[in-house]
């Protein structure tokens, strides 16, 4: 069984739920309670979590020139 981190992560990278534009901390917390993931959380310790876990500024994608010419090619 996945961890309650991974759970917490997996649920705030789907589609919000209806009538919702995105997930908000306290919309997280009553989730993962209603989903039986945990007994009880706060909004802070949702917003500490994704904080620390969710960094997507450190993926490593691929930039090309707008030429496309490959010694333009770098890795971020």
């Amino acid at each position: 069984m996945r961890n309650k981190k991974q759970k917490l992560i997996s649920l705030a990278c789907i589609e919000a739920p209806e009538r919702h534009a995105r997930w908000s901390l306290r919309l997280l917390s009553e989730r993962m309670v209603a989903l039986d993931y945990v007994d009880s959380i706060s909004h802070k310790t949702v917003r500490q979590t994704l904080k620390k876990e969710i960094k997507p500024w450190q993926r490593k994608e691929l930039c090309r020139a707008p030429q496309n010419h490959a010694s333009f090619d770098c890795t971020m």
